[in-house]
């Protein structure tokens, strides 16, 4: 009985030592620069931000547009695999045709784009191009919807692609407001 058990185990040793070298060493399906691709490969995950924005100064209409900077940070629970996020933007917003500065309520959508860059908790940056339309009738309140599309970047955003939605509430009269962001960033 000892000896069949032994011829047994034996056996049961050799089928799972020879299916596992079978998997490690055949080179045919899998080599170390395949192992690399997938290391590297770039994969979406979701994004969802929302930051609280401020102006420093109050925008004044230049030949037709505004041109502005904001400034903020973001608000808990912070952009997904950011952490405690800073956000800049440089932003020009085109003026309807013949539309002065007041009233408001004659005013048709302006049509703007912003260059946002999005400072992760670690220094790395994101860059990302909005593209938005503000409705400017309930002054002092301001109204945008828009898309943006992801564009590199600094450390782990080297070469990040993806596409945001994009909102943003804005009070005029106290210069802050909010922006919110949701989409897939691929990186």
């Amino acid at each position: 009985m000892k000896k069949l058990r032994f011829f047994f185990f034996i056996s049961l040793l050799f089928i799972f030592s020879a299916g596992c070298s079978d998997f490690v060493t055949d080179s045919s399906d899998f080599t170390p620069n395949d192992e690399l691709m997938l290391m590297s490969k770039k994969v979406p995950v979701p994004f969802s931000a929302t930051f609280s924005v401020w102006l420093t100064e109050e925008p004044v209409p230049i030949d037709g547009r505004f041109e502005q900077a904001e400034y903020g940070s973001s608000v808990a629970p912070h952009p997904t695999h950011m952490g405690v996020t800073e956000f800049y933007s440089e932003e020009v917003i085109y003026l309807s045709e013949g539309t002065g500065y007041l009233p408001w309520e004659e005013v048709d959508p302006w049509n703007a784009v912003a260059h946002v860059t999005l400072t992760a908790a670690n220094g790395d940056q994101m860059n990302v191009e909005v593209n938005y339309i503000l409705d400017p009738t309930g002054f002092p309140l301001f109204y945008c919807e828009g898309t943006g599309t992801v564009d590199g970047g600094t450390g782990r955003f080297e070469n990040a692609s993806g596409e945001l939605s994009f909102s943003a509430d804005f009070n005029v009269a106290e210069l802050k407001g909010n922006h919110y962001y949701s989409g897939e960033i691929i990186y």
